[in-house]
């Protein structure tokens, strides 16, 4: 592939079958053909309806083999985007990218699904979870397979909600039901929809009918954004940055993500973030003593002191108060090999739990500092240290 190329050429193996032997595996019969793909564009959907639609078979199952294994170890199945990542790696490293199609013959009429342009989806369905449909697609769909593959239920209208605000688009649930879905584009004009329910026979969820036309105009203002979505989106990012206000973040999700929201959804969001990140909190500082214990049984001849406030309301239990470690082995080598000379600091402790770390070191033998106790408290005064 040439500096700049974008076009990854894969070789596809179709209308054969694997046999599968003791100490090989193989493909054998049918044709081969050379799909060209637009890198930039690869995924998991496209690579299924480019094969289709450039070489004409049916898929029910897409494998690859693994770079630099034989079939018997290597062969794997396509259920996401990282098999096409894949194939472009074996591409990039001077391999031939190559798939095999797999086609079951005695698809089942109940699990075919109509689409509006006439064309038909097999699918065969396993083990609770829906198989890579056999197509025959002549139209245009633009769904990426992060939206179209999913398993059951809640990941499928999942997908839906985040199709909706990644192609910003107001789509909106018409019904919804434990046994399907049904959702259309909110704008005037657009025909778009797509409807996908339980099949009663297994038990698995399948998309029954889709159709998409691009007749509307891109929104900023959707629906789907709410302050539970943002969460997901955004906890990471407020995690690391504590002190951002609302307007700050408001800003940072309309230049990162392409979207509109209101300071009261930012504000919403920042306190669900808040309310996790406390009660991760208190989790950890309930096992302080456990930890404390942990210290003596490990170091016997260590020094670690844990101090509460019992009760101080009626309804509060017992509050963290301050804790002192210095570790056997420190007090050890600091009397075996450092310096008679002692250095106190204290470091202001960020975050959801404010205080300060205060350290008592020395100095070793090669001018470094030796740590010899630690302590955390609320504030540092004379009573502390």
């Amino acid at each position: 592939m040439a500096s700049g190329d974008r076009t990854l050429a894969i070789i596809v193996n179709y209308g054969g079958e694997f046999v599968i032997g003791d100490d090989q595996w193989k493909y054998v019969g049918g044709n081969e053909g050379t799909l060209y793909m637009d890198a930039s564009r690869s995924s998991y959907i496209v690579l299924f309806r480019e094969i289709v639609q450039q070489l004409h078979c049916k898929i029910v199952r897409l494998h690859y083999c693994v770079l630099g294994k034989e079939l018997k170890d290597g062969l794997r199945c396509f259920h996401d985007d990282n098999g096409v990542k894949d194939i472009f790696y074996h591409y990039l490293h001077g391999e031939e990218a190559q798939v095999y199609v797999e086609y079951i013959n005695g698809v089942d009429d109940d699990d075919t699904t109509e689409v509006r342009d006439g064309t038909q989806h097999s699918t065969q369905v396993g083990d609770g979870s829906i198989i890579d449909d056999a197509w025959e697609v002549r139209g245009s769909s633009s769904l990426d397979d992060e939206y179209l593959s999913n398993v059951n239920f809640p990941k499928f209208k999942e997908a839906i909600i985040k199709y909706s605000i990644s192609e910003q688009r107001n789509i909106k649930f018409i019904r919804s039901t434990k046994e399907f879905v049904r959702a259309i584009c909110s704008q005037p004009n657009c025909s778009r929809k797509i409807y996908g329910t339980v099949v009663r026979k297994s038990g698995s969820f399948q998309v029954r009918s889709f159709e998409e036309q691009n007749a509307c105009s891109v929104v900023f203002n959707n629906k789907m954004v709410t302050s539970a979505w943002l969460l997901e989106q955004l906890f990471n990012t407020i995690k690391a940055m504590l002190d951002i206000k609302s307007p700050q973040l408001k800003i940072l999700v309309e230049e990162q993500i392409g979207i509109n929201v209101s300071r009261n959804q930012c504000k919403q969001t920042k306190q669900k973030v808040m309310r996790i990140l406390l009660g991760r909190y208190k989790e950890e500082y309930g096992q302080v003593w456990d930890y404390a214990s942990e210290c003596n049984l490990q170091n016997p001849s260590s020094r670690v002191y844990v101090e509460v406030v019992e009760r101080p309301l009626p309804d509060i239990g017992t509050k963290f108060d301050r804790m002192y470690v210095s570790f056997s082995a420190c007090t050890r080598g600091f009397l075996a090999g450092c310096r008679r000379i002692t250095g106190l600091d204290g470091y202001f402790l960020k975050g959801i739990v404010k205080g300060e770390l205060l350290a008592a070191v020395g100095r070793d033998a090669n001018n470094q500092m030796f740590p010899i106790a630690g302590a955390v408290v609320k504030i540092e005064n004379k009573d502390i240290w």
